[in-house]
């Protein structure tokens, strides 16, 4: 056994503004909804790991398990968009994860409240990013990134997902 425990570090923020949930797919296992993603950004949280991109569209696949007691959700989702350069390099953003769609998460999901703290709730995140070499950002092609999200909803009930994404060290 060994006392070593992997480190993360902070990298970027992402914001995501998400059109409401539509269910695609229902069976014995769950059901699935489709998300699809109208916008957004990532802000650069390290100085030496710039991520600053424009997110211009892509879609999420959930699918809800109906034996979960968490409601356990698993993410497929796809970001595309493009890095705030000179030449508008194109990024591509995958993504699994898993969200319990429960307590807050599942409020803000139905437009009950508005906000929830990043404790009130679990979306976690995995990324892996696409751009190409030569640009400030094609760091993240080298790193295994991982995330912890919240849901929220602005002044005009728009849906909208963030996470602070971090370098496993």
């Amino acid at each position: 056994m060994t006392d070593f425990v992997p480190q993360l570090k902070p990298a970027f923020h992402i914001v995501i503004d998400a059109e409401e949930g539509v269910p695609s797919f229902a069976n014995h296992k769950g059901q699935q909804t489709y998300i699809g993603i109208k916008g957004g950004y990532t802000k650069t949280l390290d100085p030496e790991f710039p991520f600053d991109i424009t997110i211009s569209h892509g879609s999420d696949d959930l699918l809800t398990s109906n034996t979960s007691k968490n409601k356990a959700t698993i993410l497929d989702c796809k970001v595309y968009g493009t890095l705030n350069d000179e030449k508008k390099t194109p990024v591509q953003i995958k993504y699994s994860g898993l969200v319990h769609f429960q307590d807050k998460v599942a409020a803000i999901a139905n437009n009950q409240v508005n906000s929830m703290d990043w404790l009130d709730g679990y979306a976690t995140c995995h990324m892996n990013i696409d751009i190409a070499p030569g640009t400030s950002a094609e760091w993240v092609n080298d790193w295994n990134l991982v995330g912890r999200g919240r849901f929220f909803r602005d002044s005009n009930g728009g849906l909208h997902v963030e996470y602070i994404v971090s370098r496993i060290l």
